[in-house]
């Protein structure tokens, strides 16, 4: 799933289980409807020093991402 304009800042991709959580919190409902098993950047977010980019979200089933965009992550 790639959820656009997310803020570099919020979201530590080098501490996994710390960004999943951060995500779940935000969005309480979403825990019992997906599991997100990871986050990246894109690689070029570091290289150019981006504010702002696409944040990559994996999940275990292909059904989760319809839950990811009903619940407005997306």
């Amino acid at each position: 799933v790639l959820a656009h304009g997310i803020r570099v800042d919020q979201v530590d991709t080098k501490k996994q289980m710390e960004a999943i959580q951060a995500i779940y919190r935000q969005n309480p409902g979403l825990q019992a409807k997906a599991e997100i098993l990871g986050v990246a950047w894109p690689k070029k977010v570091f290289h150019y020093r981006k504010r702002i980019s696409p944040l990559y979200i994996k999940v275990a089933e292909p059904e989760q991402v319809n839950h990811l965009i009903d619940d407005g992550l997306i």
